[in-house]
């Protein structure tokens, strides 16, 4: 079986936490071969939904041996663009019509397997999804107080609580995040009792603050708290 309709099934049959009140929307889901023109040849097959990653690893033939790298692709008429990211951010862009796809690095000095690729768009599909939130990537959240960093992978389909210990108290916040389409993300916090505690659009990165004097003398101060892209290894922020 092709690789890409077996990610098709995963995707039909991934299901996130319930909605009371489910809503379907309706995507094109890209089939794209990424040919690694290295001294072994290789082909990794995706299926590319508009706001979904797909990870590739590099493989042991090509300069980049082992790297995991992430693939965006978008096509909302004849003309297509995307992004191919580390888990330190983007590296390149994939640009040009649906029959031509480009990989243009973005800097000088790059990874040499960016060089060595050929991306072709094979096929599109249409998918029903319980929401296009499911499908979006995950992101962290950092919490930070002046002795301790907390690192939570949160995913917009799950509406999870984070716990964050300080000083032997220990504080719950529930927790909502989703991508914009200028690659932002709307976070919400509220505390255990639903208290809506932070309501805002972070860039990636940007530190905002949690005054400690709403979190009931969980702290002094205040907690900073930002954003970053999915890391799957520990990285320092």
């Amino acid at each position: 079986m092709h690789s890409a309709f077996y990610v098709l099934a995963l995707l039909l049959a991934a299901g996130g936490t319930p909605d009371p009140k489910p809503a379907s929307v309706e995507v094109t889901a890209l089939e794209v071969d990424v040919d690694f023109i290295c001294p072994s040849r290789a082909t990794q097959s995706l299926l590319l939904t508009p706001k979904a990653q797909a990870q590739v690893k590099v493989p042991e033939s090509c300069p980049d041996a082992g790297a995991d790298w992430r693939f965006t692709l978008h096509c909302p008429e004849d003309t297509c663009s995307g992004v191919i990211r580390t888990a330190q951010g983007a590296i390149a862009l994939v640009q040009g019509p649906r029959k031509q796809l480009q990989v243009k690095p973005l800097a000088k000095e790059h990874a040499p397997t960016l060089d060595l690729l050929a991306l072709k768009l094979t096929g599109q599909y249409a998918l029903t999804m319980p929401s296009a939130e499911e499908h979006q990537r995950p992101v962290q959240l950092l919490l930070q107080h002046p002795a301790v960093t907390g690192v939570y992978t949160l995913s917009s389909s799950e509406h999870i609580p984070v716990a964050f210990e300080l000083g032997g108290k220990r504080l719950v916040l529930n927790t909502e995040v989703q991508w914009t389409e200028d690659e932002r993300v709307h976070l919400r916090l509220r505390d255990t009792k639903g208290a809506l505690l932070f309501d805002g659009t972070l860039a990636l990165k940007e530190q905002r603050e949690l005054d400690c004097q709403r979190l009931d003398g969980f702290c002094q101060g205040a907690l900073k708290l930002w954003v970053r892209e999915y890391q799957a290894l520990p990285i320092q922020p």
